[in-house]
């Protein structure tokens, strides 16, 4: 069943400061930032209006920042005019800062034939994509929206495979009217995170990042 990570627990919040601090800011030359810190920032801002409803070079760039470099095959499919007009239909339906925690946020956009599920399948169906890529390329055109999925994440929120992931998640960050955004915003704001990095964003690096490294490393 999913579940709220621990970390995430309000008695964990500076352990959860200090692993958004290592994970986007580091501490100095012996701990640099990770490259992810720059998923939301690189070639241009996730949220930057002349580009939300395309899907950029610098869109792909951002992912190999996650570990997941994209296939010259895969650019080129997804540049093309053709799937570029597809994707751009898709994207001016969905406003860039649409939230999962919104009332009806499940039911709009991701279930059946709604906007994002389509947006998803036809990025997943290209070839060398998958779900992981696919999440996180959602992720970086609509960071307030769509769940980033790996093998971390849906371990520490207790989800399923990357189909079954939106229904647990959306509940989870909608309950309290959103109070788990908040504690991203919060740990954000305390960690010295750019204002641009959306909670959803920095929920996921904090949990990425306690799932991979001992609490050890944060002192």
């Amino acid at each position: 069943m999913a579940t709220v990570p621990p970390i995430l627990e309000k008695a964990s919040r500076e352990a959860a400061v200090a692993h958004a601090r290592a994970y986007f800011v580091g501490a100095g030359s012996s701990r640099p930032p990770f490259t992810g810190a720059n998923f939301d920032s690189i070639g241009h801002r996730w949220d930057d209006a002349r580009f939300t409803n395309e899907i950029t070079a610098s869109d792909l760039v951002a992912l190999s920042t996650l570990s997941v470099p994209v296939t010259g095959g895969a650019a080129n499919e997804i540049l093309s005019p053709e799937f570029q007009s597809k994707a751009s239909a898709l994207l001016m339906e969905i406003p860039t800062h649409a939230s999962i925690a919104s009332a009806g946020a499940f039911e709009r956009w991701m279930i059946g034939d709604a906007l994002a599920w389509r947006l998803w399948y036809l990025v997943d169906d290209v070839r060398d994509m998958g779900a992981v890529s696919t999440s996180k390329l959602l992720a970086r055109k609509r960071a307030n929206l769509v769940p980033i999925y790996d093998t971390e994440i849906s371990a520490a929120w207790g989800l399923g495979g990357p189909n079954d992931m939106w229904r647990p998640m959306q509940q989870l960050l909608s309950g309290s009217d959103g109070a788990l955004l908040a504690v991203g915003e919060e740990i954000r704001h305390a960690a010295g995170v750019p204002s641009f990095v959306a909670p959803l964003r920095v929920l996921d690096a904090v949990v990425w990042h306690w799932r991979k490294y001992p609490a050890s490393v944060l002192n």
